[in-house]
This record gives structure tokens, C-alpha cells and sequence, in this order.
């Protein structure tokens, strides 16, 4: 991007701190328009179309589904369009909306995972020689584990694979595919966050998930399923960081932001 050129665009509810987290994640100059309600039905025809949309919407709507789609065609270089979703849209809208859109992302990992989304960003070459960085992933199911042992050492990983994560002789960084329906869950994880970095692979996670899932002191929350850049980009990141437990509660609104436009 150069400057204001191309920039990314990201709409939503500015007054829920939860999207705010999402917009934070972004690029500093992302232009950002307060959205409560519907899309605004124009866009800014003061600068160019944006390099990439991320919109946030807790519901799906045609009229939305309509704007976006004007914005889109109008655009002579077409940008690419990101759809954080909220827990309450319905299955039928979301499949009618993946047409439209090129990534649906749920909400409320949204943040671990919208740049690179939005931007497309690459990782860094792994080193062809030389001892590789380490990981620990932990299933209790072996189709699982055995699943995500190879998408972290085709990234270039060595891999501690174990059923249980305390089980692991190391304090490497550690996935961990969370046993959600278990009362103790909690518990355990505050106990292994305690000596390592946690990514906390949570099955249809939801913002309550992820706020106890934090609170307990991960590191990082991804929903399964998901896309193995995703999780490729947050074990780099965990890899490459001291241990450092992520924040409990997304950050209270403080970015200055775009009124829609207003038809007159």
C-alpha cells in the first residue's frame, strides 16, 4: 500500500469493543466506518476502492449483501472482501454470502487471524538447514493429532505429539485441541498456560469460549476447523515470542472512526 492508496476498509459496530479488537489487528490506516446497523449504502468516492473490505455483521441481511456487492462491481480493481460473522446468522445466509465474499471467518477468533486474511501476508521462509524450532501438539484423538502433527511440520516444525498436554516432557509452545465439553477445562489450561505458550484450538468457539479460554491464559484461540495458514501463522507468532498471556477482554473502543454516509 502507499499511504491512503489502496488502504484496507473495515466496517462494523465501533461501539463493541469486540470488533474494535478486529479492527485493531488491522493496519493502522485502515479507514474504519461505525456500522451498528445496515452497510452504508454509499462509499467514499474520494479514494480509491480499498485493497481489501472486512466487514463485521452479527446478522446477514440482503440489503447488505446488496451494497457490497454494488461496491464490488464498481470497483475497477476489485478488492477483496473478509466476513467476520457472528454466532446468530443462519447457515442458509452464510452460504449465500461465501458466494459473494472470498473468506467467512467467525467472530470470535477473528483477530488471531484477520491480516493475514485480509492481506494475504506470506509467511517467512523457514531456514533449510540448521535445527528446527519445536512444537508440541495435543490431541486426545489421533485423527486430529496425527492431522495437525503434519500441517506443523510441513511448516517447517519439530513435533511433540501427546494425547494429553501434560504428558509433554518440554515446555515448548503447545497446540492444544481443547476438551470444551469437560467442566475441568479451565482449570487445565490455566495449569499448562502457567510454563509455556497456548494455542487453544476450541471446536465452534464462541466470544464466551474465548473470553474463559483467555482468561485461563492462552496465548492465542483458533476455531476448528480451520485453515492451515491460520494455524501455521499463530504457531510462528507463539514460536517466535516470549511467553506472554493474552489479554483477558478485547481493549475498550479508542480508535477515532467514519460515519457511514448518509443519503440526503
Amino acid at each position: 500500500m502507499n499511504g491512503h492508496d489502496r488502504a484496507t476498509w473495515f466496517a462494523g459496530d465501533l461501539d463493541d469493543p469486540w470488533v474494535v479488537e478486529i479492527a485493531d489487528a488491522l493496519p493502522r490506516d485502515t479507514l474504519r466506518f461505525d456500522c451498528p446497523a445496515d452497510l452504508p449504502e454509499t462509499w467514499p468516492t474520494d479514494r480509491a476502492p480499498p485493497m481489501a473490505l472486512v466487514l463485521h455483521r452479527s446478522t446477514l441481511s440482503v440489503t447488505d449483501a446488496q451494497r457490497v456487492a454494488r461496491l464490488r462491481s464498481r470497483a475497477e480493481r476489485m478488492p477483496r472482501v473478509v466476513l467476520c460473522v457472528g454466532p446468530h446468522a443462519r447457515y442458509v445466509d452464510v452460504e449465500c454470502w461465501s458466494r459473494l465474499v472470498d473468506a467467512v471467518i467467525p467472530e470470535a477468533t477473528a483477530s488471531e487471524i484477520i491480516r493475514r486474511q485480509a492481506l494475504l501476508v506470506e509467511r517467512r521462509p523457514r531456514p533449510t538447514t540448521g535445527p528446527r524450532p519445536k512444537v508440541t501438539i495435543a490431541s486426545s484423538n489421533f485423527e486430529t493429532r496425527a492431522t495437525w502433527v503434519e500441517v506443523a511440520r510441513s511448516g517447517g516444525y519439530a513435533v511433540e505429539p501427546v494425547a494429553d498436554p501434560f504428558d509433554s516432557a518440554s515446555a515448548l509452545p503447545i497446540a492444544w485441541d481443547v476438551p470444551v465439553l469437560e467442566p475441568d477445562w479451565p482449570t487445565r489450561l490455566a495449569n499448562l498456560a502457567r510454563t509455556r505458550p497456548v494455542l487453544a484450538l476450541l471446536g465452534f468457539a464462541d466470544r464466551q469460549t474465548v473470553i474463559r479460554a483467555r482468561q485461563a491464559g492462552a496465548s492465542a484461540c483458533l476455531d476448528l476447523p480451520c485453515e492451515i495458514s491460520d494455524f501455521l501463522a499463530v504457531i510462528d507468532r507463539l514460536a517466535s515470542i516470549r511467553h506472554d498471556p493474552a489479554h483477558e477482554l478485547p481493549p475498550s473502543p479508542t480508535a477515532k472512526h467514519a460515519k457511514p454516509a448518509r443519503r440526503s
